[in-house]
């Protein structure tokens, strides 16, 4: 009965938080997928840009993460970009890389008790074994395009307009310039 017990609640752990999605879905709320936006139109220039800037990724901390420990199925930059499917796909890819060396002996000379016999599958090992360090190189690269990608969808989705590298705007209303650049400096 305790096994049963101990199960249930390990269980019920991960149904225990439900977003606001699911509380909008469950109630009648005319505006349930809309709250992003109307909060986001009611806001000022000075507040978007501090929820930009709050909620934005920094590039080089996901690569600093994902190049610490670049072992599969441990994607610490994948995970603070939030981008497991992604670093899934890359993982299944190398964990068939490793079987299917592991299945040639990587390549390496077979000894048979007397002496070492060459092995007819030395050039898939190579291969196999760039393959391995080619991917997680590109696993590095493809984790900083990510964070940049949210960034600019992030800065789309609260500014309405694409993120500007550099701009220098005229505001009619204040009478004043206004120079914004951005360039990472991080």
């Amino acid at each position: 009965m305790k096994k049963y017990l101990l199960l249930f609640l390990m269980i019920s752990l991960c149904f225990m938080q439900r977003g606001q999605k699911w509380r909008d879905f469950l109630r009648d709320n005319p505006n349930r997928f809309n709250r992003d936006k109307l909060e986001l139109q009611q806001i000022s220039d000075e507040a978007k840009m501090l929820f930009y800037q709050t909620e934005k990724l920094s590039p080089e901390k996901a690569f600093l993460y994902q190049a610490a420990i670049p072992v599969p199925f441990v994607n610490l930059g994948y995970a603070y970009s939030d981008n497991w499917a992604k670093s899934l796909k890359w993982d299944l890819v190398l964990l068939g890389c490793f079987i299917v060396g592991e299945d040639i002996g990587w390549g390496n000379d077979v000894y048979d008790g007397q002496y070492y016999s060459d092995n007819p599958d030395a050039d898939l090992g190579n291969i196999l074994k760039w393959t391995i360090a080619g991917i997680t190189a590109v696993k590095m690269i493809d984790v900083y395009q990510s964070a940049e990608k949210y960034n600019d969808q992030l800065f789309k989705r609260v500014f309405k307009r694409k993120r500007p590298s550099f701009s220098f705007n005229y505001s009619l209303e204040n009478k004043d310039t206004e120079l914004t650049m951005s360039y990472p400096l991080n």
